[in-house]
């Protein structure tokens, strides 16, 4: 299993590498990387938005799901606002967490996109 995670912050990187434990394949890539869509086929993705790039975050998703499909599954780290919270939703994250300090909680929403990737391949088969 593949996961890539975007993200501008070395401790983002750091606490999901931690949770992962090379139980997966872990690739760490900038902000702008997703943006000049320059980043390898992946499992699972996740992407964190800090305060400069909540203004839009829909459109990132729109474009990870066009080039890796629709069956992607999208983790979003944002502490945003209710209306921005379910615009990602909408245009197709699996899940979001607020913040990622929360070691346990982190952990389990990996663990449960993990498994919610598994399920998709499986039933497309």
């Amino acid at each position: 299993m593949r996961i890539l995670l975007f993200s501008d912050s070395r401790r983002a990187f750091e606490k999901t590498n931690e949770i992962i434990q090379s139980k997966f394949e872990l690739m760490w890539y900038k902000y702008d990387d997703l943006q000049k869509g320059q980043y390898p086929l992946a499992d699972v993705v996740i992407i964190h938005f800090d305060k400069d790039r909540i203004q839009d975050a829909t459109m990132p998703i729109i474009r990870i799901k066009g080039r890796l499909g629709t069956h992607v599954s999208i983790l979003v780290i944002m502490n945003g606002t209710p209306q921005e919270i379910y615009s990602v939703l909408k245009v197709g994250a699996y899940d979001y967490i607020t913040n990622i300090d929360d070691m346990q909680e982190y952990k389990q929403k990996l663990e449960d996109i993990v498994l919610w990737n598994r399920y998709q391949r499986y039933i497309d088969f």
